[in-house]
């Protein structure tokens, strides 16, 4: 899998030579305080949506410094190292934090249904096959792509909207964010005791990524201040 980890040489500040508790929970720390970073950008450069923002980043913040997430530290660090808006970042991880999905659903469409339980895992290791995939996995995924698009299109902020339509032309964002995604969706189903093939996952990141974009480019900046 492709993923975009950035410079973690032997002089790099995540400390390689470290012992993996010690490097884990550094790389954790590091990508808090990025995001902390990030909040304090957001109060600066824009008001509407101000108090959703801080929210979507606290959780953000939570997810980081939770040792189950160990796995998803460097694609979504790669992610924060671009700047992407910390809102985005959470409505990716929303498909592996049932309290991610429930702060998207109730700050941005109260009207929602919150996810109530998880699907449980395949009895025995299974092979993804998505002509053959559960009914309620695919409910799962289907909830996780509608809170992508909430995070990006209920009541937007034309400046993260902006934002994130200049930074994602950027190849290197472009491949940053369906790294993130796949290594997401992977996680997931290895939670749920099935093996995706890393092109099956690349392939519905990018599916994902086309469909976000064009939503976003859609929106009505006619009210925009």
């Amino acid at each position: 899998m492709a993923l975009e980890l950035g410079d973690f040489s032997s002089e790099s500040e995540s400390g390689l030579g470290q012992a993996p508790e010690a490097a884990s929970e550094k790389a954790r720390e590091q990508a808090s305080s990025k995001t902390l970073a990030g909040i304090a950008r957001t109060r600066k450069d824009e008001s509407k949506g101000r108090k959703a923002a801080d929210l979507l980043s606290s959780m953000l913040v939570a997810l980081l410094r939770d040792s189950r997430f160990d796995p998803l530290i460097e694609p979504i660090m790669a992610l924060l190292r671009l700047n992407l808006p910390s809102a985005y970042v959470v409505g990716m991880l929303s498909l592996v934090s049932k309290e991610a999905s429930s702060a998207i659903r109730h700050t941005y469409d109260p009207s929602l249904p919150i996810l109530k339980k998880e699907p449980e895992p395949e009895v025995e290791r299974t092979e993804f096959d998505p002509d053959r995939l559960r009914s309620d996995f695919r409910d799962r995924i289907n909830e996780w792509i509608a809170d992508v698009f909430l995070v990006a299109t209920k009541d937007p902020s034309f400046v993260l909207s902006d934002k994130f339509l200049s930074e994602i032309a950027s190849p290197k964002t472009r491949d940053a964010f369906i790294s993130a995604c796949e290594a997401v969706l992977v996680f997931f189903f290895n939670t749920k005791n099935v093996t995706v093939p890393p092109s099956e996952a690349r392939s519905l990141s990018a599916f994902l990524l086309k469909e976000l974009q064009a939503r976003i480019s859609q929106l009505d900046r006619s009210a925009a201040p």
